[in-house]
């Protein structure tokens, strides 16, 4: 409380002397993009083949020093690898992880949310992988490509579609050039969040 209170005098004594630069409006971020009117130029969007294997390379790449979870490593990563080898029969979460790690490597943020994001509500996506032995130690594939990267994030929101969605439309304002996703589990689990899309999305 002290620390909060010192950043609220501090504000308040700088206040006097504030100047507002561009950055600080809500809008300065987007002036370059096009508007709903405007046609954007068509662009080829695929990738080589090198980016692929790149963002492959560590979809089922358990860290030596990692506790992964025997089932997920013996079942789905083995099976994940092997269709990454053969360049066949890739699963949608594969196809995703690719997409999302083509992006990453461009540079673009990528956040994913919703109940189960990160495991994936039919246990299919498996962003994010838990140690089994030390607390609290996570370990997120997309976030290992390149150290150059953008950052993945995928996380676990709770089941207020209403709040989560009004956070997440928020944060997609803030970077042009980012993606943001809200996943709905379930189509019903939409309901919730009607009122932000009627009010500000879909307007």
């Amino acid at each position: 409380s002290q620390f909060v209170s010192g950043c609220f005098d501090d504000a308040y004594n700088a206040a006097p002397d504030y100047v507002a630069s561009d950055a600080d409006w809500y809008d300065s971020p987007w002036k370059d993009v096009n508007t709903p009117n405007q046609h954007s130029p068509l662009r080829d969007t695929g990738v080589s083949m090198d980016v692929l294997e790149k963002v492959g390379s560590v979809l089922a790449t358990v860290p030596e020093d990692f506790n992964i979870h025997r089932r997920l490593n013996n079942m789905i990563l083995k099976a994940k690898q092997k269709t990454i080898d053969e360049k066949k029969g890739l699963d949608w979460a594969t196809a995703e992880a690719m997409a999302f790690g083509s992006l990453l490597l461009e540079g673009t943020h990528v956040r994913v949310s919703g109940q189960d994001s990160q495991r994936g509500t039919f246990s299919h996506r498996h962003a994010v992988w838990r140690d089994q032995k030390v607390k609290d130690l996570a370990y997120t594939p997309l976030n290992n490509i390149d150290e150059n990267q953008a950052l993945f994030a995928c996380v676990n929101s709770p089941l207020s579609e209403f709040g989560v969605m009004g956070f997440e439309l928020g944060y997609s304002q803030e970077d042009p050039n980012a993606l943001t996703i809200w996943e709905a589990q379930f189509g019903d689990f939409v309901n919730g969040a009607q009122i932000i899309i009627d009010q500000f999305i879909s307007r």
